[in-house]
């Protein structure tokens, strides 16, 4: 079997505070594999400002989020998390501690694909999105082939706003299909990582859900299917208390090929 030293992963970084982990604005954006190579994994994050964070793991190892304030107190009344999430209002500036922990280290490559992004409150209110009236893809018959979200190639830009008027409502938009046959689909929805983090899920008849993968701004899935009926899912994760620093509306770029 693999082992840690062959696995295609970064060595994990003592903070996400160099040029290689910053986007275009000079904010805080970090997509890689990172090696796991201790039970508890932690990186440093610089907070100068009123900040939001988000934290997206995914590994085939189980791995959970924790956050430390600059005190070294949990942070976790600050933020809204499952196993593999975090998403956190961070008020108080210094310096935060991301734990990635893990107790799988024995055998095979123990990796977790972490997306992570910071940006500031005063930035993400300047900076709201050109929403327009609500503007959802359009599924445009639920027999194979199925292609949809490009005009000419070009891709379009969908606008979202939470079913329930909430941001925490989840689901944004649902579409049901058969495959008669042994069939390929190929899905991803683009939005703002930090703001929206907008992500695919499929469920077969049978209620067993498959999940898209992180890809910087991205979110994709790629499988093969035999013949079901599925129900494909774009879905916008809870963000709890740091909501009321979010706008409502979500633009976002949405591609489906089925064949």
């Amino acid at each position: 079997g693999q082992d840690v030293f062959n696995c295609e992963a970064t060595v994990r970084p003592p903070c996400f505070d160099s040029l290689e982990y910053t986007d275009e604005d000079g904010f805080m954006h970090v997509l890689d594999s990172f090696l796991l190579n201790k039970a508890v994994n932690s990186v440093a994050i610089k907070v100068a400002s009123p900040s939001m964070l988000r934290v997206s793991a995914t590994s085939r190892f189980k791995v959970s989020l924790s956050l430390l304030d600059p005190s070294g107190n949990d942070a976790s009344a600050q933020i809204s998390a499952d196993d593999q999430s975090l998403y956190a209002t961070l008020l108080t500036t210094g310096t935060y501690t991301l734990n990635i922990r893990t107790s799988m280290l024995q055998g095979g490559c123990p990796t977790v694909l972490l997306e992570a992004a910071l940006e500031t409150v005063s930035m993400i209110q300047a900076h709201p999105p050109n929403c327009q009236r609500e503007l959802l893809p359009s599924f445009p018959n639920p027999n194979l082939p199925i292609v949809m979200g490009t005009d000419d190639l070009i891709p379009v830009t969908y606008y979202a706003s939470p079913r329930s008027g909430s941001i925490n409502s989840g689901l944004l938009a649902s579409y049901t299909f058969t495959a008669t046959r042994t069939a390929t689909i190929d899905v991803s929805v683009s939005s703002n990582f930090l703001r929206s983090d907008l992500r695919i899920v499929l469920v077969n008849s049978g209620g067993l859900a498959f999940s898209g993968t992180h890809d910087y701004n991205n979110n994709l899935l790629q499988m093969e299917l035999t013949p079901d009926t599925y129900n494909l899912r774009i879905v916008r994760p809870p963000v709890g208390v740091g909501a009321v620093y979010l706008p409502t509306c979500t633009p976002f770029n949405f591609l489906l090929n089925v064949s």
